[in-house]
């Protein structure tokens, strides 16, 4: 499968699994707490959470070690999107083991905008070799960035889903 191409510089990464093999160490963690820090990332996802206090580098632990039992115990699979030079610049994953569909969502740092539509292509392929029928995204209205990656990976508008008392909107994607 070749590897994720941001689409502006022509820059390659790699999509790694955080699963047992994974050993990111202290680098891991200050790449990861950087990105979610971001301003896009930190106030979609994380700014409620973190009850507005900065994402931390025991956050960022807590997430590897998440991925890391996810994999262990089948019940999801988790990827970090890394530049060229191994820096760790985004994350996606797919959401849960059921089939024949599943969810999927992803973050990607502000500075290297350009390569998640190529990824989620690939995560796509991915889901597709496990046995994944199809896949579907929530995205937060307003959020026309992550719906522009979804639309470009050729995900399609599938109506509006609830989740912890907050409506989003929610694209599908039929893997053949």
């Amino acid at each position: 499968m070749p590897p994720p191409i941001n689409h502006r510089t022509g820059g390659v990464y790699r999509i790694v699994p955080v699963d047992e093999d994974f050993t990111g160490g202290a680098a891991a963690i200050e790449a990861i707490v950087e990105c979610c820090n971001q301003p896009l990332i930190y106030d979609l996802l994380f700014a409620e959470r973190c009850a507005g206090v900065p994402y931390s580098g025991s956050d960022a632990a807590g997430f590897l070690d998440w991925c890391r039992a996810g994999w262990r115990e089948g019940t999801h699979f988790p990827f970090l999107l890394c530049d060229a030079g191994g820096t760790i610049v985004g994350a996606m994953d797919i959401k849960s083991a059921e089939r024949p569909t599943a969810e999927i969502g992803y973050w990607l740092s502000a500075d290297h905008s350009g390569v998640m539509t190529n990824a989620v292509r690939i995560l796509a392929t991915i889901a597709g070799h496990a046995g994944y029928r199809g896949l579907h995204a929530l995205v937060r209205p307003g959020n026309d960035r992550s719906r522009g990656v979804l639309d470009r990976a050729g995900f399609r508008p599938a109506g509006r889903a609830e989740r912890g008392g907050n409506v989003y909107d929610r694209f599908a994607l039929a893997l053949e």
